[in-house]
């Protein structure tokens, strides 16, 4: 054993919070000297990365000659290589400079073992009473990563399907929103047909179509863009749409603000409370009411 490890204190292998439970195990075997073990256990990792399983293996086989003890060390010693992996999730990645090979062997030489003395909260078949409390102490560990694999598990299948209600209530709302804005536009559309009806003002059309826009957050993009798509639906020039896209605010006030209650109430034929609310809030604010 090289002097590095001897020189190690108990409170040095405590600091990695994995040893606690391997202190737990020794604790409850009845250890006597458990500086000694992490001694001996640290040494057996150095072989590990150094390319050295079978070495490490035997000294283990001849340090804890029941079985079930083997099988307990080397759950310990393969968990510092692979974690300790939940049944339905991936082990977190650790960093070792083991080689793979050293890894796979020493993965089927914990599967050997344990098929030999598997873990088992009585374990009578086994003769020897350090063997089998050391297979009773396996099948804690085993059993309480099934609880908390259950437990992961049924926390992201609640999460996907809260997720996939939210998904279908927004793909809803979309749906609902793009319906209505179809509706307006085929209103506009009829309404910019060769029967001009005296009400459909232009300031109205604006005043309509550019509170839609904004409702579709249509905020950022250039007035001209949005003069353009408005003159596709009522047929007006360009020039004329831009200026009142351009000064919504003060169409607000045009015609006494009759026109935003002409609007206003268009909207609520709709079912679009939201927008009309707004309008005549912004009605307010330019009243400075």
């Amino acid at each position: 054993m090289s002097d590095s490890h001897l020189s190690r204190t108990l409170d040095y292998y405590l600091a990695d919070i994995n040893n606690h439970r391997i202190r737990d195990d020794l604790e409850h075997l009845g250890h006597p000297d458990i500086l000694a073990f992490f001694h001996r256990f640290y040494q057996w990792i150095d072989l590990v990365e150094q390319g050295k399983p079978s070495e490490a293996l035997k000294e283990i086989e001849v340090y804890a000659e029941p079985g079930g003890l083997t099988v307990l060390i080397l759950y310990h010693l393969r968990a510092k290589f692979r974690g300790d992996p939940l049944p339905s999730f991936p082990a977190a990645p650790i960093e070792t400079t083991a080689p793979e090979g050293s890894l796979f062997y020493l993965d089927n030489e914990y599967e050997r073992w344990k098929q030999s003395y598997p873990p088992d909260i009585y374990a009578q078949d086994d003769p020897s009473e350090l063997s089998r409390a050391a297979r009773t102490q396996l099948w804690g560990h085993y059993m309480v990563t099934e609880v908390i694999d259950n437990m992961i598990t049924k926390l992201v299948r609640e999460g996907e399907k809260k997720r996939a209600l939210e998904l279908q209530i927004e793909q809803a709302a979309q749906a609902s929103a793009h319906s209505q804005v179809e509706e307006i536009v085929h209103a506009v559309l009829a309404a910019s047909g060769t029967r001009r009806n005296p009400e459909f003002t232009l300031n109205r059309q604006v005043l309509a179509l550019g509170y839609i826009l904004q409702a579709l957050k249509v905020r950022n993009i250039d007035k001209i863009k949005q003069a353009n798509f408005v003159e596709f639906l009522i047929n007006k020039t360009n020039k004329t749409i831009y200026d009142a896209l351009r000064e919504l605010d003060d169409c607000l006030l045009k015609n006494d603000g009759k026109d935003v209650e002409y609007v206003s109430a268009k909207f609520k034929e709709l079912g679009l409370d939201e927008l009309a609310s707004k309008i005549e809030q912004d009605l307010k604010q330019k009243r400075g009411v």
